[in-house]
């Protein structure tokens, strides 16, 4: 089988990564966060996953979220990524974009710890990344300001009303790729003028802490909130030092809002996907070892498959996603592009 097979656990929180392959997908201009909001607006209309926090860069996304349940999980960074590159082709002119890199990388957060330190990790990607000095001067489209307002309520919900921008709605950029100013907040405006329906994000910052504290007090979300502001904020003041000592400046907002879609850009991270990421080493090897097995159990079913042509679909361990096949008479074809994707 192509790749290690994907167990996704319901009600868990999941770190969700996808990856432009060789180009700037994102600029932080007012027309491309409009285009964001409402794509992701319309994709979570019916709450697929429980939204708790996210940021979109230049050339990647970081989402996190709790599943409800595996297929509406699938379908909702499935459908983010489709709706993303259609719209990148309208604002383009391209008839064809092969954009993101393989599949998107999906990681279980097994424990409260590992959740904090991937928001405060979350939030300080622009720092790291040279962009901005802090995630309160980023442009971009993030989930820091649902965070900033939150009311310490486990329960809290930030609700933020986005136009449906539809994609024939979208026109393409001048030739450059790159707008000015008044161009950027034309084609806002434009593709606001001609939406006729809104859809409501709902974005829950807090409500992973039930996850793993039964009846979570104020006293726990504040807790949890405070140290993820603590790491934040020393990493920023580290990473700021540490380009003090290089001599090196952040690209800043203009920089960032100018941005050529679709720029050439090598991504400097192209590591080992990981499927789940803990400070505790017991629990690690116990969910790798359960994926080794789940993975061994569909190997098994898939050679069985393919040597006597019996469907066995519904076999599948829960929480896996079987692959697709195509049957033509006696004989069988494995769609392999469509496995465990």
């Amino acid at each position: 089988m192509p790749h290690t097979i994907r167990h996704i656990e319901s009600l868990m929180p999941y770190e969700v990564v996808f990856r432009a392959k060789n180009a700037l997908t994102f600029p932080c201009a007012e027309y491309m966060n409009a285009i964001i909001k409402s794509i992701l607006s319309r994709v979570q209309r019916d709450n697929k996953v429980i939204l708790h926090h996210y940021i979109f860069e230049v050339n990647h996304v970081h989402i996190l979220c709790t599943v409800r349940d595996i297929e509406s999980f699938k379908k909702f960074y499935s459908e983010l990524e489709k709706q993303l590159t259609e719209a990148i082709k309208r604002l383009t002119g391209l008839t064809h974009l092969n954009l993101w890199m393989k599949r998107p990388n999906v990681c279980l957060l097994p424990t409260l710890e590992d959740v904090i330190k991937k928001i405060s990790y979350i939030y300080s990607n622009p720092s790291n990344d040279g962009l901005v000095e802090t995630i309160s001067e980023y442009r971009g489209v993030s989930s820091y300001e649902a965070f900033k307002k939150n009311n310490k309520k486990i329960d809290y919900c930030h609700e933020e009303e986005n136009p449906w921008i539809r994609q024939f709605h979208i026109p393409m950029l001048p030739s450059s790729r790159s707008v000015t100013i008044y161009e950027d907040l034309r084609l806002r405006q434009e593709m606001i003028r001609r939406t006729e329906e809104s859809h409501t994000l709902r974005v829950y910052p807090n409500s992973y802490i039930s996850t793993f504290i039964r009846d979570a007090t104020t006293r726990d979300v504040k807790e949890a909130n405070d140290k993820i502001l603590y790491l934040l904020n020393k990493k920023e003041e580290l990473n700021r030092k540490e380009r003090e000592k290089e001599n090196k400046k952040v690209a800043g907002i203009e920089k960032l809002r100018k941005l050529q879609l679709l720029k050439p850009h090598i991504p400097k991270k192209n590591s080992r996907r990981i499927f789940v990421q803990t400070v505790d080493k017991n629990i690690r090897f116990r969910v790798i070892d359960k994926v080794k097995k789940l993975h061994e159990k569909c190997k098994e079913l898939y050679e069985r498959h393919k040597k006597t042509g019996e469907k066995v679909e519904d076999l599948y361990p829960f929480g896996t996603y079987p692959p697709a096949f195509k049957y033509r008479g006696a004989s069988i074809e494995l769609a392999h592009s469509r496995l465990i994707t």
